[in-house]
């Protein structure tokens, strides 16, 4: 099971600030070298970093250019979905912790690229499979008995300040329509909605399963079986 991204934890070393004033500035100036936005206005200290290192503004690249290509393929809702949790990791990016070192920068921008490019965008038969998101995942599978249950394991992607583990079984509400059982580690249960490419799991009310304002609320996005 995915556990929350390390890349997010703080790092004790290099302060960002100064790699990116240590980084060859040659990218800046280079057409079509550089990253998917415009260096001119980068104001967060990654936004500068990845100006000015060719590697993090190739990757940078890559990751709109992946990016633009889901949200052209996938239905409204789970377009939806992914413009949330891309604005979600661009946030963390930017601005959570700035004491990062190039590894800790170019590893998170390298396991985005690596998410999305694992997305598959059409609509998806079933819940089977696995499910993922920034925070974490959910694997979906088929007990002997032929019902359907899940592993759920998401994190506050920062540090972890919440955890959020829980399994159970699924059973069919209507069209698209399902509810999830949680049996550990708490007895509840959560909503999901699956008609295009994405879960989007509702949670009514409060979650015990979790730790202070941690959830599975949100979508998912199938990376595989």
């Amino acid at each position: 099971m995915a556990s929350f991204p390390s890349w997010l934890a703080p790092a004790a070393s290099v302060a960002l600030a100064s790699l990116a004033s240590a980084l060859p500035q040659t990218a800046l100036a280079a057409p079509g070298n550089g990253p998917s936005f415009d260096c001119r206005r980068a104001s967060s200290q990654a936004e500068k970093a990845i100006c000015a290192s060719p590697t993090l503004a190739s990757l940078d690249r890559q990751i709109a250019a992946r990016y633009a290509i889901l949200l052209k393929q996938m239905d409204k809702p789970s377009a939806d979905k992914l413009r949330a949790d891309q604005k979600w990791f661009i946030g963390l990016r930017d601005g959570t912790y700035l004491d990062r070192t190039f590894a800790d920068l170019s590893l998170a921008l390298r396991s985005r690229l690596a998410f999305l490019n694992a997305i598959r965008p059409g609509p998806t038969p079933g819940l089977i499979g696995k499910w993922r998101n920034l925070s974490g995942e959910i694997v979906v599978s088929r007990s002997r008995s032929g019902a359907l249950t899940f592993e759920a394991n998401t994190a506050e992607p920062t540090g972890g300040h919440w955890v959020c583990q829980a399994t159970g079984t699924i059973a069919a509400k209507g069209t698209g329509q399902w509810q999830a059982h949680v049996t550990d580690p708490a007895d509840a249960r959560f909503d999901i909605d699956h008609r295009g490419t994405s879960l989007i799991v509702t949670e009514p009310g409060a979650v015990e399963y979790c730790g202070m304002n941690g959830g599975l609320a949100g979508g998912f996005f199938p990376v595989g079986k």
